[in-house]
């Protein structure tokens, strides 16, 4: 296993400590997005406290792969929240439009540009009428 210097290991350690503590005073809203940034905080914290078990044990490959698990737990969770929380945020101001006539379009709209054919899927766009 490759070992990294001791104080690069520390900063990293310390990284994610500042990073579960800015989670966990951020812990605020509805009960949904505060129990999200929860689960979040403890993963953070875990991946802080594998990090800095490495210290001691910089040749334990079980404290390794624990720390890329836990990583990836981190960035995956991430990407839930993004979808739990902010699906749907940025649809609002997207205007659909149908490129020939200028009218709101339905969920799939094709439009000729020259002679090529684009088909593009917009969610959350209505109908006209």
């Amino acid at each position: 296993m490759i070992s990294r210097p001791r104080a690069m290991q520390g900063f990293l350690g310390a990284a994610f400590v500042v990073e579960g503590l800015l989670f966990a005073f951020h812990l605020e809203g509805s009960e949904l997005n505060w129990k999200a940034h929860l689960l979040l905080v403890m993963s953070i914290f875990a991946a802080a406290a594998v990090i800095l078990a490495e210290l001691p044990f910089p040749q334990s490959a079980l404290l390794g792969v624990l720390r890329a698990q836990l990583v990836m737990l981190q960035g995956i969770w991430f990407m839930q929240i993004a979808k739990l929380l902010f699906e749907g945020a940025f649809l609002s101001a997207v205007k659909c439009m149908c490129c020939t006539t200028g009218q709101p379009c339905s969920d799939s709209i094709t439009c000729n540009f020259s002679e090529s054919v684009a088909v593009v899927r917009v969610r959350g766009c209505q109908a006209a009428g």
